[in-house]
């Protein structure tokens, strides 16, 4: 796999964040796929909620991703 190192916005801050990418060779295109944990109030995310308290998300959030992009044609 391939460690991903950058900033991360949300909200306008910034913060820096590291994702462990992991990349599949498909023959004419690559499958990339991560996943990381984010804490919203790391952010300044308020924390959603609802029914006055009693159903709440948790502070930290796994954002996942996968993509299937085509490999560049060599002429």
């Amino acid at each position: 796999g391939y460690r991903l190192i950058g900033t991360l916005q949300i909200r306008g801050k910034s913060q820096e964040h590291i994702i462990d990418l992991t990349a599949e060779d498909l023959g004419d295109s690559w499958r990339m796929s991560a996943e990381s944990e984010v804490r919203q109030t790391d952010y300044g995310v308020k924390r959603y909620s609802m029914l006055f308290g009693s159903l709440q998300v948790a502070d930290t959030v796994t954002v996942s991703f996968t993509a299937t992009p085509a490999k560049a044609r060599h002429a």
